[in-house]
């Protein structure tokens, strides 16, 4: 195995990946305690997590099929990114319906934390498979 391999391998992929979005979703949560709690009180806090951490957990199984077909052809990466839209938005409104329906938190706040996490995060993760597609096509 070359070092390209090892240092483009799935796994290395992936947690490069999923620290860059839990370091963006701890961020976003940072700078949105105050205001929540301030806002809402503690059941909007709740809200804050949940809608982060929903956002949190579609992106990072959402980036898999980009992550699997990031070394093959052209074609399949583009398959790959389209698997992982698809992926990333049914997975997000499936876990925010049951959340929402759940009432497993105040509905405004954990909507609007979600929608925004979801947002920051697919920009983060959009911006990390790019900048490692060209790398891998300048290694290769």
């Amino acid at each position: 195995m070359t070092a390209t391999e090892v240092c483009y391998s799935p796994v290395r992929l992936l947690m490069k990946i999923a620290l860059a979005l839990l370091v963006a979703a701890g961020g976003l949560t940072a700078v949105g305690y105050w205001p929540t709690l301030a806002w809402g009180g503690p059941g909007a806090l709740r809200a804050l997590w949940l809608g982060v951490g929903c956002a949190l957990l579609a992106s990072l199984v959402g980036v898999l099929p980009t992550i699997w077909t990031l070394r093959s052809e052209p074609r399949y990466r583009v398959a790959g990114a389209l698997g992982s839209t698809a992926l990333r938005i049914v997975l997000m409104l499936g876990l925010l319906a049951a959340l929402l329906i759940g009432e497993a938190a105040p509905r405004v706040p954990l909507a609007l934390w979600a929608v925004c996490a979801y947002i920051l995060l697919l920009v983060v993760d959009t911006v990390i498979v790019t900048m490692l597609g060209r790398q891998m096509e300048r290694a290769s």
